[in-house]
């Protein structure tokens, strides 16, 4: 097997394994008697994130290793090796990717706080 067959059969197993925990997931959230706890709501909601993650993967198996075809020339198709950027740029996406996550969290830690409570109509000024 080539390179190319074993990054197809990766993309399609993580898919399958995402699908496959969401489901597990939500069935768990499914089966609890009586109100809804922390835990089945948070086991839900990773059950949901695992379904979409699932089917992304499915997408991008789907579409491996060919994103756009050519209709002129199938050497002019556009592949995920020739449409990813150069080894110094992925890098450097490495490095920046958890420090926008972290400025963005904080920003919506921040947000929540501020404006946490309940409206009074005597303290809004927005005028509706």
């Amino acid at each position: 097997m080539n390179l190319r067959t074993v990054h197809a059969v990766l993309i399609l197993l993580s898919a399958i394994l995402a699908v496959l925990f969401g489901i597990w997931c939500l069935g768990q959230y499914w089966r609890q008697d009586g109100a809804v706890s922390l835990v089945a709501a948070i086991t839900a909601f990773a059950g949901s994130c695992g379904v979409i993650a699932g089917l992304l993967g499915g997408a991008a198996a789907s579409v491996f290793p060919v994103v756009l075809h050519s209709t002129l020339n199938p050497e002019h198709s556009m592949t995920v090796y020739t449409g990813a950027t150069a080894e110094r740029g992925l890098r450097i996406a490495l490095f920046w990717w958890p420090v926008a996550v972290a400025l963005a969290l904080s920003y919506g830690f921040t947000i929540m706080r501020i404006y946490a409570g309940k409206v009074s109509p005597e303290h809004d000024t927005q005028g509706y």
